[in-house]
């Protein structure tokens, strides 16, 4: 029977992206709920969604949380609370989406985003966009093993813009707090400093022909909004090998390539000496990049 359910959910942007999936489904179920979280625009368009300050310490999130104009409110008492998480042992025996689906009780619904007022960003005309993300490491949750690295970013990231694309690249980094570990990427235009907000940074994704990124926030986002994109994965697979963070039930898979290591390492370990070397990187997604820049030219001649 539908009923008002309480979640405290996670605090993670990608781990908000994947939430949306589970509130939808359990909105279109009859239910009314509560959640707590940082980032209530991501359930922008979601009826009969209520939500909780999560105050939560982390930074880009606080800064978020902060700054938000959506109305927060106290969960009412007695109605029945869960906690969303997922650790090592959830991703032994499954995936994300397992994990949230024992928890949320039900499986997931199609994954979305809702569209976002976009930064004024000057592109040449009738230029493709390519949104990269480079691989940084932070100190509040640090996983140095997870990101390729960034010499693969680079290496894509120029075939990209030989290929006729406007490259722009998008992190916030931060002296002390958040970092780009190994050297910035090629790009055409680079946002490290923060000058996008989270939902400007999505709607550059949403509005992007093809997006080259590690596992992180913009995997998601591109593959929220159905955009072609690039993996290409470092270390740490046992928690973000694709199969772990993905779900074809909700998403569609077919316009994502995923490229790993030679010897892809499946550790759990966030600190660790992952061998994270890719061999014949341009043979792997010169295919993948011609298809897509072919139909785009199709799409725009149509």
């Amino acid at each position: 029977m539908p009923g008002k359910l309480y979640f405290d959910g996670m605090h993670g942007i990608g781990d908000n992206i994947n939430q949306r999936c589970f509130i939808k489904a359990l909105v279109q179920k009859g239910h009314e709920i509560w959640l707590k979280t940082p980032l209530p625009e991501i359930y922008a368009g979601i009826s009969n969604l209520h939500f909780v300050h999560a105050n939560s310490p982390l930074r880009t999130q606080k800064k978020s949380e902060q700054s938000s104009t959506v109305m927060f409110e106290r969960e009412p008492p007695g109605i029945p609370r869960t906690r969303i998480f997922y650790g090592n042992g959830h991703l032994q025996s499954g995936s994300i989406f397992d994990a949230m689906e024992q928890q949320f009780g039900t499986a997931p619904a199609c994954m979305d985003l809702p569209s976002y007022t976009s930064a004024d960003i000057r592109v040449p005309a009738g230029k493709p966009v390519a949104v990269i993300r480079p691989t940084t490491e932070r100190t509040e949750w640090h996983n140095a093993s997870r990101g390729p690295l960034n010499q693969y970013i680079d290496d894509v990231a120029r075939r990209l813009a030989i290929c006729g694309y406007h490259v722009i690249s998008v992190a916030d980094v931060q002296e002390g707090k958040e970092w780009i570990p190994d050297g910035e990427p090629f790009a055409h235009q680079k946002f490290h400093h923060g000058e996008l907000t989270i939902w400007q940074m999505l709607a550059l994704v949403e509005r992007a022909d093809i997006v080259l990124t590690g596992p992180c926030v913009i995997m998601h986002a591109a593959l929220a909004y159905q955009r072609p994109m690039i993996c290409l994965a470092g270390g740490n697979g046992g928690n973000n090998h694709h199969l772990k963070v993905t779900d074809p039930r909700c998403m569609d898979l077919s316009r994502a390539l995923f490229v790993y290591p030679d010897r892809y390492c499946h550790c759990q370990e966030m600190i660790h000496d992952c061998d994270k070397m890719i061999t014949g990187l341009p043979e792997k997604v010169e295919g993948f990049i011609t298809t897509v820049h072919q139909q785009a030219r199709r799409r725009n001649a149509a």
